[in-house]
């Protein structure tokens, strides 16, 4: 079985997966261990959660919702992923220049 890596750091997501006795699925969980990304998906409902900067953003959608929605929805997503990676990249520009004006006032 594919891994899935996390769409924000990169990270291999832990999967877990339930399936009825005929093998479809009905329950779908990925979620980042360094907490920025989760994906559920159980009984015809999705969720998928993404943290920028220690805050949580949920979307969510049913199997029964019109397509209009579900394409806001995965709309939403795609800007708040890449919100998420550029708040991640800044982070550890701004990181790095920390340690290395500490590492000149070291010396």
């Amino acid at each position: 079985m594919r891994t899935e890596d996390c769409p924000v750091c990169g990270t291999e997501l832990k999967e877990q997966h339930a399936t009825l006795d005929e093998g479809t699925i009905s329950e779908h969980y990925a979620v980042c261990p360094k907490g920025c990304y989760s994906y559920e998906y159980a009984y015809g409902y999705t969720t998928v959660q993404v943290t920028i900067r220690g805050h949580n953003l949920m979307f969510g959608w049913s199997y029964s919702d019109d397509k209009q929605t579900t394409r806001a929805e995965t709309k939403a997503i795609d800007t708040a992923l890449e919100a998420a990676r550029l708040a991640q990249a800044e982070d550890s520009i701004i990181q790095d220049a920390d340690q290395a004006q500490r590492s000149q006032e070291s010396r």
